[in-house]
């Protein structure tokens, strides 16, 4: 594409304008003379893909109750992973499936991190810090080759790739200093309205045998996360029912095999809002910042 004419009504004149100010483009590939659905969308300025991806998320469903939240993150993960075991055993380039079970070689790397993290720098490469890298890695496909090279280079001694990963995710500056996510702005929101975790370490939780058949591989570390919330000084919010009227359709974005916004939960919105718009991407990843590929429109 070379440009773009765009009819100006104010002044009733056509406008030339170049390529390099268009953001995105669209195609009905069977266009009727009457509807215009889209069927292919291209973004020619990647930028302009990033900006709109920053703005795309996965729906969260807000009438889940209890630790429900939790459980079903922890099935998609762990779904997730076992999907990247199964693709590691048939290639020859991941290290984790040479000589043995993936599953069990990645558990008792994760087991010798927890009895002596290993010095990257003046650093540790904990075990939490490990299991935030698999656990970032596991969002999309494309990020599988990531944790194939830094869990070779973990394999050699070197666990500065996982750090990486796990610094990448958490927002971490080169100065130590971290971004917003782990800041408070995360807290700020799922303190007030996300279903509560237990707040005592010690006390028994009534659903660690389902965290743990959930995901035997996330579970016990994920199991506490929110502990921290005993300690945020606004209390939690009750659920207010969603009272969406005389908006126009509402665009909700969902993956099919998106672990930490589960699609069930873009369903469930779209049933509470009426006239939405549930686009769906059909595969293992989370809405952020990935281009589509093939999408489903209900």
């Amino acid at each position: 594409m070379e440009g773009v004419d765009i009819y100006d009504p104010v002044t009733n004149n056509v406008v030339d304008t170049g390529a390099a100010k268009v953001a995105a483009w669209f195609v009905d590939g069977d266009y009727d003379g009457r509807t215009f659905c889209i069927t292919q969308a291209f973004f020619p300025d990647r930028s302009a893909w990033e900006k709109l991806s920053k703005a795309l998320d996965g729906v969260v469903d807000p009438t889940l109750k209890g630790r429900s939240e939790a459980l079903t993150q922890l099935t998609g993960f762990e779904q997730n992973l076992a999907a990247y075991l199964a693709d590691c055993m048939t290639r020859t380039t991941c290290t984790l499936a040479r000589a043995g079970d993936p599953r069990v070689k990645l558990v008792a790397v994760m087991n010798r991190l927890d009895a002596t993290p290993l010095p990257v720098g003046n650093r540790q490469l904990t075990r939490s810090l490990a299991m935030m890298a698999v656990l970032a890695t596991m969002y999309d496909q494309p990020r599988w080759k990531d944790l194939d090279g830094a869990l070779a280079a973990l394999d050699g001694g070197d666990g500065g790739k996982m750090l990486a990963i796990a610094d990448h995710w958490n927002e971490r500056n080169p100065d130590g200093t971290y971004g917003n996510l782990v800041n408070g702005a995360f807290a700020a929101t799922a303190c007030i309205e996300g279903p509560q975790a237990p707040t005592e370490i010690l006390a028994p939780d009534p659903v660690a045998g389902q965290i743990l058949r959930a995901s035997p591989f996330f579970g016990a570390w994920e199991e506490w996360h929110g502990v921290y919330c005993d300690f945020w000084p606004e209390l939690p919010r009750a659920y207010q029912p969603l009272t969406i009227s005389g908006a126009p359709p509402i665009l909700l974005v969902g993956a099919s095999n998106d672990p930490a916004t589960p699609y069930v939960w873009s369903k469930n919105v779209s049933e509470q809002i009426l006239r939405s718009v549930l686009l769906t991407r059909v595969g293992a990843a989370d809405p952020r910042g990935q281009r589509p590929h093939l999408i489903r429109v209900q």
